[in-house]
């Protein structure tokens, strides 16, 4: 047990039952508070900015004008995709990404999604737009695609469909080559359609 001095019980005491009296209360409230620099903090020294909202907010948009369809096969949910990409900003601003989040399974889930190859939350459209064009960008205004009949189901479970793209950089054609993994939804108003899982970007 901790011992304690009559002198220590005492100070300790006075410093917790010692009251305050009203005016040391309201001469502590009255008054600005000083800043460091010895100047009062009044309102007239306060600037209020008032800024106007984005022009654009990626959410506030209609719904793309391609979308996921159980009667789609393989190769034509990628060609869709793909076509959609060509003309990225048309008819409106980046909406061929906004038909790739149509067709991505993590698209509107809470699940982490592997879509990029790395663990991402895709819950908000804005939150794919930017990864899509980091990790993309080789996709958006092709020129031109050739893609692979045949479809192969890997150890995944996914039907990966092999695409090799053509596009134009600093006035030098080249082209690179993705596979697109897709599954089918099993659930919502998307359920029975082929949806995107992951996109492979081969070096």
């Amino acid at each position: 047990m901790l011992a304690l001095s009559s002198s220590s019980c005492r100070l300790w005491t006075r410093r917790v039952c010692t009251p305050r009296t009203r005016s040391d209360v309201n001469r502590k409230r009255s008054g600005p508070r000083p800043r460091r620099d010895g100047i009062e903090n009044t309102a007239r020294d306060i600037n209020i900015c008032s800024c106007s909202p984005p022009k654009w907010n990626p959410q506030n948009v209609p719904d793309s004008n391609v979308k996921p369809d159980v009667t789609l096969s393989p190769v034509e949910v990628v060609i869709l995709q793909l076509k959609a990409l060509q003309n990225v900003h048309e008819p409106r601003m980046n909406h061929g990404i906004q038909c790739m989040y149509e067709f991505c399974e993590g698209s509107g889930s809470m699940e982490r999604s592997r879509y990029f190859g790395y663990s991402k939350d895709l819950y908000h459209f804005d939150h794919f737009l930017g990864g899509f064009q980091n990790e993309f960008g080789d996709l958006m205004d092709n020129t031109g695609f050739e893609i692979s009949e045949t479809v192969m189901v890997n150890e995944l479970g996914e039907q990966a469909v092999d695409v090799v793209v053509s596009n134009v950089r600093a006035n030098v054609e080249y082209e690179k080559k993705f596979t697109f993994c897709l599954v089918r939804r099993d659930f919502g108003k998307k359920k029975g359609c082929l949806m995107t899982s992951r996109i492979i970007k081969h070096d």
